[in-house]
C-alpha cells in the first residue's frame, strides 16, 4: 500500500528542489553533491517528502538546460537574465507539469506562486505566475 502524501512534506520537498536547483543553476556542481549538501544543511529534510524530493530532484538536475530553452518562448529576457531564484522555480515547476500529470495543473502553479512570493524577488511571483501559466496550457492539453 503507498503512502499518502501529506501537502506540507510535498511543499518542503518542493522548496529543498528549489535550493538544490539554485545552487546548481549557480555553481554548476555536481548534482549529487549538490543534493547531499542541501540534505545536510537542511532542518526539515526529514519532514519533507524524501522520495518526491530524489525523483524531482534527479529529473530538474537532468533536464534543467533542455527546461530552459522551453521556457525561453515565454520570456521577455533570456533565461540567464531571470533572476536565479525564479528561475529555479520555473525549471522545477516546468518539470512537474511534463513529467507528473497525477500533480493537477492548479497544485503546481499555486505552489509555484508560494515559493517566489516567500523566497523570490518582490514582483518574481508575478513572473512565476504569468510564465507558467502560459506554460502549463500548453504543456497540459496535450
Amino acid at each position: 500500500m503507498t503512502k499518502k502524501f501529506d501537502i506540507y512534506e510535498r511543499r518542503r520537498a518542493r522548496v529543498l528542489v528549489m535550493q538544490s536547483l539554485y545552487e546548481f543553476l549557480l555553481t554548476r556542481h555536481n548534482p549529487d553533491e549538490i543534493a547531499e549538501h542541501v540534505i545536510a544543511e537542511s532542518r526539515y529534510y526529514q519532514y519533507a517528502d524524501q522520495a518526491y524530493f530524489a525523483e524531482v530532484w534527479r529529473g530538474v538536475a537532468l533536464e534543467a538546460e533542455a527546461i530552459k530553452q522551453q521556457l525561453a518562448p515565454y520570456l521577455n529576457c533570456a533565461p540567464e537574465a531571470v533572476a536565479p531564484v525564479e528561475l529555479a522555480i520555473l525549471v522545477l515547476s516546468t518539470w512537474e507539469l511534463l513529467h507528473r500529470p497525477d500533480v493537477p495543473r492548479k497544485v503546481i502553479l499555486d505552489e509555484a506562486v508560494e515559493l517566489a512570493k516567500t523566497y523570490g524577488g518582490t514582483e518574481g511571483h508575478q513572473l512565476v505566475n504569468g510564465v507558467l501559466d502560459k506554460l502549463a496550457a500548453e504543456i497540459r492539453k496535450k
